[in-house]
């Protein structure tokens, strides 16, 4: 039971690294793609 408790508190900290690491990438993909907009309709 404590084995189990350990390894989960352990991955908790790489999935919310990776998952800061897609929402960052997606903004970053947002952002660039409106900027591509933007300078198109310009």
């Amino acid at each position: 039971m404590t084995t189990t408790l350990a390894g989960g508190r352990s991955m908790t900290i790489p999935m919310f690294l990776s998952l800061l690491m897609v929402v960052t990438s997606l903004s970053l993909l947002f952002i660039t793609s409106c900027i591509m907009v933007a300078t198109i309709n310009l």
